[in-house]
């Protein structure tokens, strides 16, 4: 555990950077849903906890650029969030095969959902 720690200490800007851009990457995914209208009850609950996410992962943001320090109750639900949507990302990768025929897709969904999961690992073990 102690070395997972270090790892997160030595690359803190890269996880404060790749936090910033899933941000900007969730805030322009839900933006374009939303202006698409009609939307079904699923899609609109999964929707709104997207936009939770971001709220909670702009906050955690926040606070990691002003230096304060995030809730560890907020930084581990956050962490569990982005453990269970990278597990699911990967999930759906490798086992629906309906999710995607391009074979560069696939490697970057993976790695994407690989992402997700590791940044959720930093904020459940909190540095």
């Amino acid at each position: 555990m102690e070395s997972l720690r270090s790892f997160y200490q030595s690359t803190y800007y890269f996880w404060l950077t790749s936090r910033i851009i899933f941000i900007l990457l969730f805030l322009i995914s839900f933006f374009s849903i939303i202006s698409e209208g009609n939307l079904k009850k699923p899609e609109i609950l999964f929707n709104g906890a997207i936009a939770i996410y971001i709220v909670l992962l702009t906050v955690i943001a926040y606070n990691e650029i002003s230096k304060s320090q995030s809730s560890a109750v907020l930084k581990i639900i956050v962490g569990l969030f982005s453990i269970l949507f990278g597990l699911f990302l990967i999930g759906m990768l490798l086992f629906y095969q309906g999710a995607t025929s391009s074979g560069g897709l696939k490697i970057l969904g993976l790695t994407l959902g690989f992402w997700f999961f590791t940044l959720g690992v930093k904020d459940v073990i909190r540095e």
